[in-house]
């Protein structure tokens, strides 16, 4: 396949729209929430598979269960920040320690209980899965006080990403106004694999398992924790412009390959076109994503490369590059494979766009699909973090 249509392959698979034909037969309802819609569309195909098997067997309803995962879970939203109670990024949030109190009082039973609970401590605290050093020993973690307890930025990551990056931009290598991006948002980082909270019915690991395998999204979770956010390998170098669009959904970068030695990281580099947000979807309508082999995203939005002097296009290929793969770890494969994925959904969903109030009762859906909370249903939780780069 060209690489200009890497963003669009899911798309193509052979088996996936007779797949979706046999989904919306199940349900016996032709339209879903647009995060839906767009997640059915970008899903491991065996997923797909499975889920249109226990749609067709259960008698659950899917429809309302649909809308309990685009209403409860924002999950657009929450990768981009644009939930309504975002909070100031640089606020030290001094609940959020792991012990989830200060000065000897009881911790309020709302706070994330992040480096406490067992389901974020047990699975994933061992060797077994750590990140490696190029030698071969198991990645130090960082202080817990970094960014699962204490809720500040870390500086130091910040600068070794700086290092890394010479100062520059990955993409337009400008070294002029860089900025420092987190791949997995800040806003995110205590969005642990737990339970639903108490009234929820579903959580954001829980989500992405019905539309990803089970490998996958359990390799993603050991990019990020117990680490955090705050460590160099979830940091890339963009300028602010670069950083505005990515924010957006404007482009995502596809990792390719990582070499040997861990010095050099390829990745490539797709704008996205910009979807309008609708309420509702069919299911089996064709979605449109790349803009191939264009020179621009979505209105003007434009990057250029200042030392090739030529302005970046999708499929371009970019080598990340670092001089100590120890102390200044390239951007985490697997991180940039989740960003590949939901930067997708957010330019395919539009749901970044949605506005905050969707609940109303003379949605597509009507009563008989409202918020009806299925605790039977292995899927979905909390939000718990707002602020995303």
């Amino acid at each position: 396949m060209n690489s200009a249509n890497d963003a669009e392959a899911e798309f193509l698979h052979e088996d996936r729209l007779a797949l979706l034909q046999n989904l919306e037969n199940a349900l016996d309802f032709a339209v879903v929430p647009p995060t839906i819609w767009a997640c059915l569309w970008l899903s491991d195909i065996a997923n797909l598979r499975n889920l249109v098997s226990r749609v067709q067997q259960d008698s659950i309803p899917w429809p309302s269960h649909f809308r309990n995962i685009e209403s409860e879970l924002q999950l657009v939203k929450m990768w981009t920040q644009r939930s309504a109670s975002a909070s100031d990024a640089s606020t030290p949030l001094q609940s959020l320690t792991p012990q989830g109190q200060q000065g000897g009082s009881a911790s309020n039973s709302s706070t994330p209980q992040t480096l406490a609970n067992p389901l974020f401590t047990s699975p994933l605290r061992g060797d077994r899965g750590r990140k490696r050093t190029a030698s071969g020993q198991p990645r130090p973690f960082p202080a817990e006080s970094s960014s699962a307890g204490s809720g500040r930025r870390s500086r130091s990551a910040r600068d070794l990403c700086q290092k890394r990056d010479k100062w520059k931009c990955v993409l337009t290598k400008d070294d002029g106004a860089v900025e420092v991006a987190h791949i997995y948002p800040f806003c995110m980082r205590h969005v642990i694999d737990s339970p639903p909270a108490a009234g929820r019915t579903v959580t954001f690991w829980n989500a992405l398992r019905l539309f990803w395998s089970e490998d996958r999204v359990r390799a993603w979770l050991r990019s990020i924790f117990p680490a955090g956010t705050e460590v160099c390998n979830n940091m890339i170098s963009l300028t602010a412009t670069a950083h505005k669009y990515w924010s957006n959904g404007y482009f995502a970068l596809k990792p390719v390959e990582l070499s040997d030695d861990q010095k050099r990281l390829q990745v490539r580099f797709y704008w996205l076109s910009k979807n309008p947000y609708v309420p509702i979807a069919n299911i089996t309508t064709f979605p449109s994503l790349s803009l191939e082999d264009s020179d621009h995203g979505p209105g003007a939005a434009r990057l250029f490369d200042h030392e090739d002097c030529k302005v970046i296009r999708s499929g371009d290929t970019f080598t990340l590059e670092t001089d100590d793969p120890d102390s200044q770890p390239l951007p985490d494969f697997k991180l940039l494979e989740l960003q590949w994925f939901l930067q997708r959904l957010t330019a395919l969903s539009g749901a970044a766009d949605a506005p905050d109030d969707d609940d109303d009762d003379d949605s597509e859906f009507g009563d008989e699909y409202g918020n009806i909370y299925e605790s039977d249903i292995d899927v979905g939780g909390p939000v718990e973090g707002r602020e995303r780069f």
